[in-house]
């Protein structure tokens, strides 16, 4: 906890730098005492072998003199012991008398030795357990065993020196990795502390309400990625604001427009110039509703936004409501001089889902094709399903919708053309609502081309919603 506590209040580069740094180390370390095991295996065999050599030579000696007696016939007539102990007695004497005859180590010496007859019995020197051994032959016969202890340190200065000078080697060598690793550690930390102060800095505008602010994208690591995801961060919250304050003038420019009708009529009536007789009442009567009207529908509009629009599920026949719906706008149609065409389903469509705002996505489909359909004309209603959806199509006739204006068509406020649903009396919201009304029952909308040569709007629900399978 301790720990944990000292470590948190250290900066990011510090924490990285030390991770580095210290598993760096811990590595060199762990390299650093592998490479002197192994050193020290390996120097202790070349000490060995060293050692196998000498005893090579003086094998070859004492197989040598056992020779000379053997062939004046010596060895049968005096005992094992005495004969190698003779042995024994004459290289010594030889080897300080002619060393210059000897191929042999000037600094042997026979007492380190241990010599073991083929019987077993010990001639010279004492037991000993970890040894190098060498065979003493004589014309393929084993005439016994010499051994000598396995050295554990340098035997020749030259030896030691050697040594030393690896293991000096091998400090320096882990202590240049060690600054190596620090400095690689503080380079990386450095850089990665830089660019996580520049997405500090650059989040910190953006928390400040500079949405235009831009993180840096290079690279395909976490903080490259955490940077493009921030710049889609700061893309939405700009599109957002863009999005408020054009929502902030569309309020302001729907309430100027009856509002100015209202303070004229007012202001001519206390001037004397109007009186209040009823067509003026009636303007004034009709101002008020398209206020009411229009802040009754930014009412909902904001409810379905924030997801506190009442529903009431129940299971009902969406096909039935579709055909009543539309049947209620024939007269509508009829007046404005346009056919209204109804093809329904063979059967009941049983949805679950709210009846009552499912007829307010009806009747603002209909009223925007009814609306801004050009007579004569036609508007279709076909009805269908399949086993995942039940579709309403709304198509209506000229004038038609443009591309780059058909993902626009569910914005608030949004008109295609300028002021033309202000002037017949829309909001500009109504299909905004169909939109998140659509949503709320986890289907989809969409606006494309009409085949009639105006607007499709195309209506998609879910055969299966709210957790109980639909039937049809």
């Amino acid at each position: 906890m301790f720990t944990r506590f000292r470590l948190n209040q250290l900066s990011t580069r510090s924490q990285l730098f030390l991770a580095i740094a210290g598993s760096s180390l811990l590595l060199v370390v762990l390299i650093l005492l592998s490479m002197r095991w192994l050193f020290i295996q390996n120097f202790t065999q070349y000490l060995a072998e060293q050692e196998r050599n000498r005893l090579q030579q003086v094998a070859e000696v004492l197989s040598e003199y056992y020779g000379q007696y053997e062939r004046r016939q010596l060895t049968s007539d005096v005992p094992e012991h005495e004969l190698w102990r003779v042995i024994l007695s004459d290289i010594q004497r030889d080897v300080w008398l002619e060393p210059e005859r000897f191929n042999l180590d000037p600094d042997l010496s026979f007492e380190e030795l241990n010599f073991v007859t083929d019987s077993g019995e010990l001639i010279f020197g004492p037991r000993i357990e970890d040894a190098v051994s060498q065979l003493v032959l004589f014309e393929g016969q084993v005439l016994g065993i010499l051994s000598t202890p396995i050295p554990r340190g340098a035997v020749a200065p030259i030896d030691a020196v050697y040594a030393q000078n690896q293991q000096q080697a091998l400090l320096y060598a882990g202590g240049a990795a060690v600054v190596l690793a620090a400095l690689v550690a503080f380079l990386f930390a450095n850089g990665l502390r830089r660019r996580l102060q520049s997405l500090r800095h650059s989040t910190e505008a953006l928390a400040a309400g500079d949405a235009s602010t831009r993180f840096s994208q290079e690279g395909m690591d976490d903080v490259a990625q955490l940077g493009r995801t921030l710049n889609k961060l700061a893309a939405t919250l700009a599109a957002n604001e863009y999005q408020r304050r054009e929502f902030m003038a569309d309020i302001a420019h729907e309430l100027r427009t009856p509002l100015t009708v209202l303070q004229g009529e007012l202001e001519a009536i206390e001037d004397g110039v109007r009186k209040p007789e009823l067509p003026v009442i009636q303007r004034l009567q009709a101002q008020a509703k398209q206020l009411t009207r229009l802040v009754q529908d930014l009412d909902t509009l904001a409810q379905a936004d924030l997801g506190g629009l009442n529903y009431r599920w129940e299971s009902f026949d969406l096909n039935a409501l579709t055909v009543e719906v539309s049947e209620s706008y024939h007269d509508a149609a009829q007046a404005k001089g346009l056919s209204l065409r109804i093809v329904a389903s063979q059967k009941p469509l049983t949805f679950y889902g709210d009846p009552e705002r499912l007829r307010q996505v009806l009747a603002n489909v209909l009223t925007n094709s009814i609306r801004y359909t050009d007579a004569p004309g036609t508007v279709d209603i076909h009805i269908s399903t399949n086993e995942t959806w039940i579709r309403v199509q709304v198509d209506d006739s000229a004038p038609s919708v443009s591309t780059d204006q058909l993902p626009r068509i569910f914005d608030r406020f949004y008109r295609v053309q300028s002021d033309r649903a202000r002037h017949t009396g829309g909001s500009g919201l109504g299909l905004a609502l169909v939109e998140r009304i659509v949503r709320a029952h986890e289907g989809r909308v969409k606006a494309t081309a009409s085949a009639l040569g105006g607007l499709c709007i195309i209506i998609e629900l879910p055969r299966q919603f709210g957790g109980k399978p639909e039937h049809g």
